[in-house]
């Protein structure tokens, strides 16, 4: 009597669940048509049945994914406006991961402006003379994309920062003896003053990647004018961005070890950075995967 009263109660509480289940992919799926949400939620509210289980048992992970897109679905309304910066050394897939958080999210993306700097071939010829000019012309329009994000409406992930030119490339030049001492001051005299009264992004996502690592993707990405990049200059950035990433204070952090990460093989890399991104807009975090 006891075993029956058992199977009917583990019964009971199986159904139970199943109709929690489909309340919820129905509430969301009616609040996303209602609210014109877009195709990921309406992909994400078909439920999957687990043939290995229960005809009862539905996926909870699926249910986690149309709330995560419910969540974005307001953020991209602008119901809470939102600034993603996602910051990383030359090849370590930033726009790659922004393209991605966009087919996920539904978040607008705003890639580095492909622009030419009038000053690039005279700088090739000679670094020392022209490299504050080449650089303040890079903030200049580093700036200008700034202030467009800003007033942009909806939730924005921007490909690079304002911050890295000064803090990492401008600086680098510096250290290496490519710009003057009295150029370098004037230069970064110019950039303190300009961040003082630059609205800060709400998130920087900071991706790391060993040099190793580093290299075999700007091969495997094919531009002809990186295939130069020495290991010395990499390493020279990456140590450069993790002292910025230590002493920034600007906004919150979230730093990804990216050496063993994919996001274009694995769909599940993306969809938990998402998850952070949404839960972790305060204070600063490693993730690992």
């Amino acid at each position: 009597m006891r075993m029956e009263t058992t199977k009917d109660t583990k019964k009971a509480y199986r159904e139970k669940t199943s109709q929690v289940f489909k309340t919820c992919e129905v509430s969301f799926y009616l609040i996303g048509r209602y609210l014109n949400f877009g195709n990921y939620l309406a992909a994400a509210t078909k439920h999957t049945k687990d043939t290995k289980k229960s005809k009862h048992s539905y996926n909870v992970r699926g249910t986690s994914h149309i709330f995560v897109s419910f969540v974005c679905f307001v953020v991209n309304k602008n119901l809470m406006k939102t600034f993603i910066a996602i910051a990383g050394n030359v090849g370590v897939g930033k726009s790659t991961l922004t393209k991605l958080l966009h087919d996920y999210t539904g978040w607008e993306p705003y890639y580095e402006a492909v622009d030419t700097n009038p000053y690039l071939v005279d700088f090739y010829q000679d670094m020392r003379a022209w490299s504050f000019h080449s650089q303040v012309y890079f903030l200049s329009k580093r700036l200008g994309h700034h202030r467009q994000i800003v007033e942009r409406p909806g939730t924005v992930l921007q490909d690079r920062t304002v911050y890295e030119d000064a803090e990492i490339f401008a600086k680098n030049l510096f250290l290496q003896g490519n710009m003057t001492k009295r150029d370098w001051e004037s230069y970064w005299e110019l950039y303190q003053t300009v961040i003082t009264i630059l609205p800060p992004p709400d998130l920087v996502i900071y991706l790391q990647a060993s040099v190793p690592v580093l290299q075999e993707r700007i091969r495997q990405r094919g531009r002809v004018y990186e295939q130069m990049i020495s290991s010395d200059y990499l390493q020279q950035l990456n140590t450069l961005y993790d002292a910025w990433i230590e002493g920034f204070t600007l906004c919150p952090v979230l730093t990804v070890q990216t050496d063993t990460l994919n996001f274009v093989a694995m769909n599940s890399h993306v969809e938990s950075l998402a998850h952070r991104i949404l839960y972790k807009l305060h204070g600063k975090d490693i993730i690992t995967f």
